[in-house]
């Protein structure tokens, strides 16, 4: 999977952590950062137990919540843009990459079907009279898809979004990334 926006969702995350870092000492009466400290060692045992770096990378985000919580953060737009960097567990992320080249090969044999090319396919390659044509999966539309995603949340996140918001904007630029 394409995860070269890695880096630039993850300078985004950290300056919309900067611009909504509190002016001021927090002051609340119930204070729920060791709630996300525990989620996250729990899950750090759980990802030691099963092997599972996935495990481990969420264990980071929740304990980072904590961190922020402490620190006086009321805004955690940062917090959920960096939630996309994590990605589809158990090998899900491979799969749907496989499924959009899959997808994309299909999608282009129609094509040459409406223009009237003769053509065989064979898993990811188109064979004409003319030569071999791969659905590269750089071409199954995953760049696409992951930059789609990474810029709506960040721009949700950018003006203030509600959380719900954040992650249904990110999914509908999912959406229409694979329709298109």
């Amino acid at each position: 999977v394409d995860y070269r926006c890695f880096p630039l969702v993850l300078a985004a995350s950290a300056a919309l952590l900067w611009r909504d870092r509190p002016v001021e000492a927090p002051q609340r009466s119930w204070d729920t950062a060791p709630l996300w400290w525990c989620g996250g060692l729990v899950l750090v045992g759980a990802g030691f137990v099963l092997d599972s770096p996935w495990l481990g990378m969420l264990a980071f985000w929740l304990m980072l919540r904590g961190c922020l919580i402490r620190l006086g953060y009321e805004y955690f737009g940062g917090w959920w843009l960096g939630l996309a960097l994590l990605p589809l567990p158990l090998g899900y992320d491979q799969r749907f990459a496989v499924w959009l080249q899959n997808y994309s090969t299909h999608l282009s044999s129609r094509f040459l079907d409406w223009l009237h090319i003769p053509h065989l396919v064979t898993g990811i390659i188109l064979r004409t009279e003319k030569g071999e044509l791969e659905v590269a999966a750089a071409c199954s539309g995953i760049s696409s898809l992951v930059a789609l995603t990474a810029f709506a949340m960040a721009w949700s996140a950018w003006l203030r979004r509600s959380p719900l918001a954040i992650l249904t904007l990110g999914g509908i630029a999912s959406f229409w990334a694979v329709l298109m």
